[in-house]
C-alpha cells in the first residue's frame, strides 16, 4: 500500500495572498509523487474550476506521461 499525499491548496500550493503557484517545486514534487504510483489529493474550499485555472493546467503542462493523473484527485467547493 503506498502512502497518500493530501494538500491544501491556499497557501501551500498557490501563495496566500496572490493565489498564484509561486514556488513550482511543490508541483514537481506532486508529479514525482504521482510517477511512482502515489496517490494525491488536493483540497480547497474553492470552486472546481478555480482549482483547474490555478493548479490543474499548472500540473497538467508539466505532466508527459497524462496516465499518471489517474492517482490524482481534487475535493473543492468545501467538499
Amino acid at each position: 500500500m503506498k502512502d497518500l499525499f493530501v494538500f491544501d491548496i491556499d497557501g501551500v500550493i498557490t501563495h496566500p495572498s496572490r493565489k498564484i503557484n509561486t514556488e513550482p517545486e511543490i508541483l514537481n514534487y506532486i508529479i514525482e509523487k504521482l510517477k511512482t504510483g502515489h496517490p494525491v489529493a488536493l483540497n480547497t474550499g474553492r470552486s472546481l474550476a478555480w482549482i483547474k485555472e490555478r493548479v490543474i493546467n499548472l500540473l497538467l503542462a508539466k505532466i508527459q506521461n497524462k496516465a499518471i493523473l489517474k492517482n490524482l484527485t481534487a475535493v473543492g467547493e468545501m467538499g
